[in-house]
């Protein structure tokens, strides 16, 4: 099973690479529950009948995916998938990356303090959810299980979430 989304050009430029695009995937392929998103104004649409959008919270984001990946967790296309768009999620979101800065380290740039300076705030960035009670009731695993992938590269569910490994 893999959702395909609608893309909808939100923002035209000349420039074909300054458009901006929004897709929209169909709510049943969603994981998120409604407490975790927020109604917000629209940014781009000046119509009334879309004035007004539902955005989650980051760490909903985080939670849905690391739900879908507990559903799908044999190997298949759409764990890859999500696999993947989990660790481009923490490299850019929690550990603050972007094309420069990786770039910058491919050279061979010493930045050990710098990657630990880097995983100390997105621990404490989690930590912070987990303290502001932003999972969802029973899925309080979500900080062992989103730390250890931040920390070492593996995610661990339940009830593997309370081995050392993953801790």
């Amino acid at each position: 099973m893999q959702a395909k989304g609608r893309f909808y050009c939100i923002k035209q430029s000349e420039m074909a690479f300054l458009n901006r695009y929004i897709a929209l995937y169909p709510l049943s392929f969603s994981t998120l529950y409604p407490f975790e998103h927020s109604e917000t104004s629209s940014q781009y649409s000046e119509s009334d009948h879309s004035s007004h959008i539902l955005v989650p919270r980051p760490s909903a984001v985080y939670a849905s995916l690391i739900r879908m990946m507990h559903r799908y967790r044999t190997p298949l296309s759409t764990s890859s998938v999500l696999l993947s768009d989990l660790s481009e999620l923490v490299i850019y979101h929690l550990l603050g990356y972007n094309l420069e800065t990786l770039s910058y380290e491919d050279n061979g740039s010493d930045t050990d303090d710098d990657d630990t300076g880097r995983l100390d705030t997105a621990i404490s960035t989690i930590q912070e959810w987990t303290s502001r009670k932003e999972w969802a009731e029973g899925e309080e695993w979500m900080e062992i299980a989103l730390s250890a992938y931040v920390r070492v590269g593996k995610l661990c569910f339940p009830p593997e979430c309370t081995t050392p490994s993953c801790q």
